[in-house]
């Protein structure tokens, strides 16, 4: 009896206590607003007509985004060296995608990281390239259009695959391709389509690329790419170089 009285009073008691501290189970704290998606435009980007036959679909590209990447395309008159105006290009795509990621620095140039040319096609009198990086789009920038990179260029006679693309990242390799043609010293074009490579990967690793698109400088840091595989190929009288690199250690 004198047990159950005992209880009895503690659980009167402690309903006292709840009374005047007016006792309440925790608060939950308020749930933080969750942020707005970012918008994303949906209407397919305008192709215009590309005056040359037969060409991929986006050599009549100018900018548009897929699955988290802004892509656009580059153009270079080709007013004597074929292979110094598909270098240029690779520059002038650079320069179009930063544009349309809308990026850029204090002192007007483009700073890009891990930025690609897939592929040059050469068009009646220039050389068209398209290029893209990683970037959340604006939202007034167009959706590609459906099967767009379906198409790849047409390869060179007697050329590999390879010799169409610029270039581009494979992991943690960064791949760059090059291409020559030395009238003068035919003997030294290898050596210039390789230096030419092995540029085109240092710009995907970071390049600063000018406000016209016409010059692109490597900053310092990006000489940390050590050279692994090499694939050469002569197609006619012009030299191609594929070089491969990593991040030295």
């Amino acid at each position: 009896m004198l047990r159950a009285m005992n209880v009895r009073g503690f659980v009167v008691s402690l309903g006292v206590v709840c009374g005047i501290a007016a006792c309440k189970a925790p608060a939950k704290e308020d749930a933080k607003p969750k942020e707005a998606a970012p918008q994303v435009n949906t209407t397919p980007a305008e192709l215009k007509p590309t005056g040359c036959d037969p060409a991929p679909k986006w050599v009549g590209l100018d900018a548009c985004h897929e699955d988290g990447w802004v892509y656009a395309v580059g153009r270079k008159k080709i007013t004597s060296s074929k292979p110094l105006a598909k270098a240029v290009v690779a520059a002038k795509a650079r320069a179009a995608v930063a544009r349309a990621a809308r990026v850029m620095d204090v002192n007007e140039r483009y700073i890009l990281e891990d930025s690609e040319v897939l592929y040059a096609h050469m068009c009646n009198d220039e050389w068209v390239a398209i290029g893209r990086m990683k970037k959340q789009p604006p939202p007034a920038l167009p959706a590609c259009p459906a099967k767009l990179f379906e198409q790849a260029p047409p390869v060179p006679e007697h050329c590999p695959d390879w010799t169409t693309r610029i270039g581009w990242k494979e992991g943690d390799t960064y791949v760059g391709v090059g291409m020559s043609q030395n009238t003068h010293n035919p003997t030294q074009a290898p050596a210039e389509a390789k230096a030419r490579a092995l540029a085109q990967a240092q710009a995907v690793l970071r390049s600063v690329v000018g406000v016209d698109g016409d010059s692109a400088t490597i900053p310092h840091d990006s000489g940390q790419l050590a050279e692994g595989k090499l694939l050469m190929a002569a197609c006619g009288d012009i030299a191609y170089a594929q070089v491969s690199t990593t991040l030295k250690k």
